[in-house]
């Protein structure tokens, strides 16, 4: 996962989960998510504060 704006990556694990703590002054963002052998997959979130 690559978060555009930013230029923060994540990997996930093996079961797919991942966690990031993106600076929520950076809305929207651009997310980019992709995996060898699969076409990568591109939309646009926007953040909220608070728990998940």
């Amino acid at each position: 996962m690559l978060l555009v704006s930013t230029g923060v990556t994540a990997n996930s694990t093996e079961d797919g989960t991942f966690a990031l703590w993106p600076d929520t002054r950076n809305n929207a963002l651009t997310v980019i998510v992709s995996k060898g052998g699969y076409q990568p997959v591109t939309t646009t979130v926007k953040l909220k504060r608070g728990r998940p």
